[in-house]
């Protein structure tokens, strides 16, 4: 059997169990035949039950993820009010607001413009550069 996909494979099985029925049904001096055949008939019915359990707990998997992430949505807009209420209980760089597993603010430091850069906003505002 070359078919890959479950769906190929059972179609191949319906095909096989569907059209040698007429041949089974013709032949009585041929009890294995039918006794195979009667298996793969029952297999079939198994495989055919369990695919459709597969597929209703794909549907209810989507269906619980979908209602997962509202809730996760819902979770993290609390979770940023609680944030901003520690911070403005404790403040914004308090150390234990770790208690709460929030990292304290670092200070921005201020950056110093460069002195090429001063120089370009010094002759593009109309005065003159600098010499040296």
């Amino acid at each position: 059997m070359k078919t890959s996909s479950i769906a190929d494979k059972l179609n191949a099985f319906r095909l096989m169990v569907s059209n040698l029925q007429p041949e089974i049904d013709g032949r009585v001096d041929r009890k294995d035949l039918s006794e195979t055949h009667g298996a793969l008939s029952a297999a079939l019915g198994r495989l055919e039950e369990m695919t459709d359990a597969a597929s209703k707990l794909r549907s209810e998997a989507q269906d619980l993820t979908a209602r997962r992430d509202q809730v996760m949505e819902e979770a993290k807009s609390l979770y940023k009010r609680l944030v901003s209420f520690v911070r403005a209980l404790y403040g914004e760089d308090a150390p234990n607001l770790s208690r709460f597993g929030v990292a304290p603010r670092a200070r921005a430091a201020r950056r110093s413009t460069p002195p090429s850069t001063r120089a370009k906003e010094g002759s593009a505002e109309g005065g003159a550069a600098p010499t040296a």
